[in-house]
């Protein structure tokens, strides 16, 4: 396979865009055998089989070549009228985010756009393996009095990201809705109450928690008091101490259940980088074939685009009308 000449341009250093540039460049060039890779802070050279412009609205899009552009935000029409000129080029389009991904395929019909969820430009990721740890401090009862359903429902979520989730649960009675779990990390502990393995096991959950409904939980009181953030049903003196941060009262145990499950989604999301190599494979293919008509920027003021900003009206405060 022959050589890829790529030149990377950006008209403007100093900025963050030159920071996610350089990034780009050295990327590539780990690609050696692929790619044959330059670095411009002027103009374009000319001769290169690819180009990749940070950012569109200086982009000076060479002819005879594969030209990506990197969109930041899209927040002026005057912007979006600039994708569809370069669109109208056969460029490509490299955004930061799936909603600008969203947003600039509305604006110009085209399909060759690629979101490129950026890695942290100053630290390496070490947060592969996350993992959320819920304490749970009660006895559990027959009688539902402590949301048994609602647990059983939060334990079998729990169990389908077992490789996300570790649960401690402190309190007897618990040995035959456990027992449904086995895939499930789960620390329990049934012997009489012990304050120094109790105050260890409550300061290593990132949250405790407590379906119970009535007075108030002194799980819940405990967890505050060491500023450790709950979560819990809005009842009893729950409502009236103070709460350590990221805490939230829920309205009932459905709602709970959600909020649950929304913080374990997020810690099971795995991030997946899409490299400039993939991307500039994938450009080569051609995904831009069809023309883009001029109709196009007649569209653009009616497309929703909650980046948008408006100019607010000036106002003099202070002067009598």
């Amino acid at each position: 396979m022959n050589k890829k000449s790529v030149e990377i341009v950006v008209e403007e250093s100093g900025w963050i865009v030159d920071v996610l540039a350089r990034k780009c460049f050295e990327e590539l060039c780990q690609q050696e055998n692929l790619y044959e890779v330059s670095y411009s802070n002027s103009l374009a050279s000319e001769g290169k089989d690819i180009y990749i412009h940070f950012i569109y609205l200086n982009a000076k899009i060479i002819r005879g070549a594969i030209n990506i552009v990197y969109v930041t935000h899209v927040d002026r029409w005057f912007k979006a009228f600039r994708l569809v000129r370069l669109a109208r080029e056969n460029v490509y389009f490299v955004t930061m985010s799936e909603d600008t991904l969203k947003l600039v395929k509305k604006y110009t019909g085209v399909e060759g756009v690629f979101a490129q969820v950026p890695e942290s430009i100053h630290f390496k990721s070490t947060q592969s393996n996350r993992k959320i740890h819920f304490g749970i401090f009660s006895l559990l009862y027959p009688d539902n009095r402590k949301g048994n359903d609602a647990i059983e429902n939060f334990l079998a979520y729990s169990s389908s990201q077992n490789q996300n989730v570790e649960i401690t649960v402190y309190g007897k009675g618990w040995e035959n809705l456990l027992a449904n779990f086995p895939k499930l990390k789960i620390n329990y502990y049934n012997n009489d109450f012990d304050i120094e393995l109790y105050t260890g096991l409550l300061k290593k959950c990132d949250y405790v928690i407590y379906f119970g409904n009535d007075e108030g939980a002194i799980s819940i009181l405990d967890a505050s008091t060491l500023d450790l953030p709950i979560i819990a049903i809005s009842q009893g003196y729950h409502s009236d101490i103070r709460l350590s941060r990221y805490s939230k009262l829920c309205q009932n145990s459905d709602d709970m259940l959600n909020t649950l499950i929304d913080i374990i989604d997020q810690v099971s999301v795995e991030n997946t980088y899409n490299s400039w190599c993939n991307i500039i494979q994938d450009s080569v293919t051609g995904l831009n074939s069809s023309p883009v008509s001029l109709f196009r920027l007649m569209l653009i003021p009616f497309i929703k685009n909650k980046f948008l900003i408006k100019k607010n009206k000036k106002q003099n405060y202070g002067q009598n009308d």
